[in-house]
């Protein structure tokens, strides 16, 4: 009897552990839909996806920025301690999913303004705050 309770609940946890996966590789459909969706490779400006949040939410895009200078002026508050911020020539935003590309010292001035590549997703907070979620990041050249 034990045995069968003890095989029933390996079974449930196995079905459980898969329902995560598959939730999992749902979002990352999800990302690579967006992905399509997005300006054929537009590299878009901070300003365009604050003033046209709407055209952007939830969508994939890329920018060309620079590593943030906390002097700048970006809206908001970081959704956690270790977001970090981008500008470039029109505004700023918070960034959030993956630390500083390697060669960047997260916090430190010496790297503050980095030409740096974002490519995520554009989300917002519960206050309507925009911020990107990055699924990539490197440093441009």
């Amino acid at each position: 009897m034990k045995f069968a309770y003890i095989s029933l609940l390996l079974v449930w946890l196995i079905g459980a552990v898969c329902a995560g996966c598959i939730a999992t590789a749902d979002e990352t459909r999800g990302i690579q839909k967006a992905q399509a969706e997005t300006s054929l490779g537009k590299v878009l400006t901070i300003n365009e996806i604050r003033t046209r949040l709407d055209q952007y939410l939830k969508k994939y895009v890329t920018l060309n920025a620079f590593y943030g200078d906390p002097r700048r002026e970006c809206t908001g508050i970081p959704l956690t301690r270790s977001d970090w911020m981008i500008y470039d020539e029109t505004n700023a935003i918070y960034v959030s999913g993956k630390r500083p590309p390697a060669g960047i010292e997260q916090y430190s001035r010496r790297d503050w303004g980095t030409p740096i590549e974002v490519q995520g997703v554009v989300k917002k907070t519960d206050k309507g705050v925009p911020y990107i979620f990055i699924t990539e990041v490197k440093i441009r050249k």
